[in-house]
C-alpha cells in the first residue's frame, strides 16, 4: 500500500519510534443491548467522512513522518479480540472499529490522535449509531456532524511554530523526565496486563469533591498518593502523578485531532503535606494544576515540547532517532499516571451506555477515571500482578464514606502492523 504524504506529523515519531512502538490503545463501550452491525458500519463510514485524520495512513519520506490520505475503506468486524492495525486487514488505517454481543471496541495507535481525539470520534460514532439504528435524529450539540465541508483546522499542527510567551522561551528537554519521584518496586516487573475496577455513585462522588474545594482529577490523585504513602510510610520521596493535559482551546487549536496533550506533574511532599487536612492538601493540589495550566504556562510546555521535537529531528535518520527515543533519555521516577475522562457526550441516549472498558501500555500504573452519566468509572491498569495498590485506593475511598468492591480483569494490548511504513527503510 502506497499513501502520498500530506501533512507533516512530528509528534508521530515520538510514539513510533520509541518502545514498544507497535502497542495501541482500545476502548470498549458496553451497551445496553446487542449491536448492530449495520448501524455500526454506516456510523464508521460517517464519522470517518466528518473527521478524516481519524482515517488517515502514516508515511515515511526522507526520514520524517507524515500523515498520508487512505481512501481505502474501513469495514468493522465482527470479533472479541482487537486485530492487528495498519496492515491488509484495516487497509493500511491504523485504527480499527470491531464489535462482539453488546461490545463496541475501538483500537487506534498514538501517532493519529490522544486520548481526546479518541473520545471525540467515540462520541460521532455513537451519535450516528443511535441515529441509525433509533430512526431518529438527536440533538447534535458538540458532535462532529458530517456537514459534506471541508475542515482543515481538524489538521492543525499546534507544534509548528513557537508561540509568544512573556518570559523565557520554553525549553528543549526529554519529555518532562521526573528523577525524584517515589518508585513502585513491582514496576519493573512486565508479566502481566490487569484491569483492577471500582464504580461509584455520580453524584456521591461529586458531592464529595465540592465539599472538599477540589476536582474529580486532584481528589482521586490524592486518595492514591495517601494508599501508596500508607504501604510505603518511611520513604521520603514525593508521590509524583503525572496527568495528562488537553492544550487545545489554551493554544487557539480546538478543532485539531492531532496530539495535543501534555503530562503535568502534581507532588505529593511526605515533610511538607503529612500534617495537613485532606481538604487542605486536595486544595492545595488543586491551586498548582491551576497554576500549570495557565494560558502562559501551556504555552511555555508547548514551546519546550517543539524544543524536544525539534531535537529527535535534528538526528537526521530514523536510526538515530530511535536510539535517541530509546536509549537516550533519562530514567523517569513518575509513581503513577492519572487521567480524568469528564464524560462522553451522548445527547439523548446516555442511558444506552452502560460500561466502558480501556486496555493500554504505560510505563507506570494508570488510574482511568471516566465520568459517565450516573456512575464513575476508576480502572487501574498495570502491567505487574501485585492488587495492593488497588486494595490501598479502595480503602482510602471507604475512609471516605464509600462503598466499594473491586473488580479484576486481564487483558491483552492490541498491536500495529508498522511494515507498511518502515518496511522500505
Amino acid at each position: 500500500m502506497i499513501f502520498q504524504p500530506y501533512a507533516r506529523n512530528r509528534s508521530a515519531e515520538i510514539f513510533l519510534l520509541g518502545a514498544e512502538s507497535d502497542v495501541c490503545m482500545t476502548y470498549e463501550m458496553i451497551l445496553d443491548d446487542r449491536v448492530d452491525g449495520d448501524a455500526l458500519q454506516y456510523a464508521l463510514d460517517q464519522a470517518l467522512r466528518r473527521l478524516p485524520l481519524m482515517g488517515a495512513a502514516i508515511v515515511l519520506r526522507d526520514g520524517a513522518l507524515w500523515y498520508g490520505k487512505n481512501d481505502l475503506p474501513l469495514k468493522i468486524l465482527e470479533r472479541k479480540v482487537q486485530p492487528v492495525i495498519g496492515g491488509n486487514e484495516t487497509n493500511g488505517h491504523l485504527i480499527a472499529v470491531c464489535w462482539h454481543d453488546q461490545t463496541i471496541s475501538f483500537t487506534v495507535h498514538h501517532a493519529i490522535t490522544d486520548g481526546v481525539g479518541s473520545i471525540r470520534f467515540l462520541e460521532t460514532l455513537l451519535y450516528y449509531y443511535y441515529c441509525r439504528l433509533d430512526g431518529k435524529s438527536y440533538p447534535s450539540d458538540g458532535i462532529y456532524v458530517n456537514d459534506a465541508q471541508n475542515h482543515p483546522a481538524l489538521w492543525a499542527d499546534p507544534f509548528e511554530k513557537p508561540f509568544p510567551i512573556e518570559e523565557g522561551e520554553g525549553k528543549a528537554d526529554d519529555g518532562g523526565r521526573i528523577t525524584d519521584g517515589l518508585e513502585l518496586p513491582e514496576n519493573r516487573d512486565k508479566s502481566c496486563h490487569i484491569r483492577y475496577c471500582i464504580e461509584t455513585d455520580a453524584e456521591e462522588f461529586m458531592r464529595f469533591v465540592k465539599n472538599m474545594n477540589t476536582t474529580p482529577s486532584a481528589a482521586s490523585a490524592l486518595m492514591m498518593m495517601h494508599g501508596i504513602r500508607k504501604l510505603m510510610p518511611d520513604d521520603p520521596r514525593p508521590v509524583i502523578a503525572k496527568l495528562p493535559v488537553d492544550m487545545r482551546d489554551r493554544l487557539g487549536f480546538q478543532e485539531t485531532m492531532r496530539n495535543c496533550v501534555v503530562m503535568k506533574p502534581l507532588r505529593y511532599l511526605p515533610e511538607e503535606m503529612d500534617s495537613l487536612s485532606f481538604a487542605q492538601q486536595a486544595e492545595g493540589l488543586r491551586e498548582t494544576l491551576r497554576k500549570e495550566t495557565t494560558e502562559e504556562e501551556i504555552r511555555k510546555t508547548a514551546n519546550g515540547y517543539m524544543g524536544f521535537m525539534h531535537a529527535i529531528g535534528a538526528q537526521g535518520t530514523i536510526k538515530k532517532k530511535r536510539t535517541l527515543l530509546r536509549e537516550g533519555r533519562r530514567p523517569d521516577q513518575t509513581t503513577f499516571l492519572l487521567s480524568y475522562i469528564r464524560g462522553y457526550r451522548m445527547n439523548g441516549y446516555a442511558e444506552h451506555l452502560k460500561g466502558i472498558r480501556t486496555s493500554l501500555l504505560e510505563p507506570f500504573p494508570k488510574l482511568n477515571i471516566t465520568a459517565l452519566e450516573k456512575t464513575f468509572v476508576f480502572e487501574l491498569l498495570q502491567s505487574f500482578p501485585e492488587r495492593r495498590y488497588m486494595e490501598a485506593f479502595a480503602d482510602q475511598m471507604r475512609a471516605h464514606g464509600f462503598a466499594v468492591e473491586i473488580t479484576e480483569e486481564r487483558f491483552e494490548l492490541a498491536k500495529a502492523d508498522l511494515s507498511c511504513i518502515f518496511g522500505q527503510e
